[in-house]
């Protein structure tokens, strides 16, 4: 099933829905790298500032390919509970560090996005797993966000109630029963290169 062309217009669309949110004193997060290009349209349209919070997904140490959690920059971590104890907290501490650094080198190339006392705007182009999400949410916290919506195109079904708890308003399009991967939802579902999101981040900084 194809509802969006691309993230563009799943941004565009998003942000019709988002209109009624809106309150002074907002930024849009984009989820690097493809949730940069839906928030970038959602900026876009609503006239407001472009930011990032830089989320890495915690690998299961023996299936590195299945995530476990998630960390974030600005400290937010998100370990799912099925894993918390069954893991080796050794391990799992070596993976946030490893992930950690990581971070530090995209938050260098893309600009750190001051949050507190403002509202935040989550944006990604779509939840599987919701652990980068939930991590992006624990960062934007303990940065001091005022208020926290997650506003996406797409997600399963079964998330909604979910991160509905975790955060203050959640916005979306589409909540569907199969849900297999996000691309699935778009017609063009091309990677996003940092030097893509390194240039929506640019285009959207008013010029001096």
């Amino acid at each position: 099933m194809n509802l969006f062309k691309d993230r563009s217009e799943a941004g565009l669309l998003l942000a019709e829905k988002l209109k009624s949110a809106i309150r002074k004193n907002t930024i849009i997060l984009g989820l690097p790298r493809g949730g940069v290009e839906v928030a970038a349209a959602v900026s876009r349209r609503l006239d407001l500032p472009l930011g990032v919070i830089v989320a890495k997904k915690l690998r299961h140490p023996d299936s590195p390919e299945f995530s476990i959690g998630a960390v974030a920059d600005g400290g937010g971590v998100f370990i799912d509970p099925r894993f918390e104890k069954s893991v080796n907290q050794d391990y799992l501490k070596s993976e946030i560090a490893e992930k950690e650094e990581q971070i530090k080198a995209y938050v260098r190339e893309f600009g750190e996005s001051a949050v507190r006392g403002k509202e935040c705007v989550i944006v990604d182009d779509g939840i599987a797993t919701g652990n980068t999400i939930f991590a992006a949410i624990s960062s934007a916290r303990k940065q001091g966000a005022k208020r926290i919506i997650v506003a996406v195109p797409v997600l399963p079904n079964v998330l909604v109630p979910i991160v509905k708890k975790a955060t203050d308003i959640l916005i979306y399009l589409y909540a569907s029963d199969e849900f297999f991967s996000v691309g699935q939802f778009y017609r063009q579902f091309p990677q996003v290169t940092t030097e893509e999101v390194i240039q929506l981040l640019q285009s959207s900084r008013p010029e001096n």
